[in-house]
């Protein structure tokens, strides 16, 4: 017989749950760090192998994130939550 936590382990891991929860430190702190006006307009998807994964709505936004605000955002993020090994932030327009 599976025990309760081998079924929920695998069912995390198949529909990758278990690294959304894992990050969600990281996406609360990134909210945090650009306010809920532009958490909502540039979103963060994904956290893996060290980069954050941001979509964003409009090609000016993604630009500003990009050339202005993306050192002071990662500055944020691993003083927020230094057991977390953030080496990047990877902005890309989202599909439409």
């Amino acid at each position: 017989m599976v025990s309760f936590n081998e079924t929920l382990t695998q069912y995390l891991q198949k529909t990758g749950l278990g690294a959304r929860l894992e990050a969600q430190p990281l996406f609360d702190a990134y909210r945090k760090a650009v306010g809920a006006g532009v958490a909502d307009r540039a979103k963060a998807v994904r956290f893996r192998n060290g980069v954050l994964d941001v979509e964003v709505a409009s090609s000016s936004l993604l630009h500003d994130l990009r050339h202005f605000q993306a050192e002071r955002i990662l500055a944020a993020l691993r003083q927020d939550v230094p057991s977390t090994p953030i080496t990047g932030i990877r902005f890309r327009l989202e599909a439409r």
